[in-house]
């Protein structure tokens, strides 16, 4: 987290915290960063299934 006299930033995200504007909360960013990471976590796990499925499958067909 970055904190200057223009607000406060997350590294490596850009998001402009200015907690005395009425930009994002760093509650509301941090939720939304939380949402986003379970979704690609979620997809890596789906898209590993898919591809461990088709691996077994052409396995039993060699």
């Amino acid at each position: 987290m970055n904190i200057s006299a223009v607000g406060i930033v997350l590294v490596g995200g850009g998001e402009n915290l200015n907690l005395n504007g009425d930009r994002n909360t760093l509650t509301e960013t941090l939720s939304k960063k939380t949402d986003l990471l379970y979704e690609c976590i979620a997809e890596t796990i789906r898209a590993f299934i898919e591809s461990a499925s088709k691996w077994e499958n052409n396995k039993g067909e060699s």
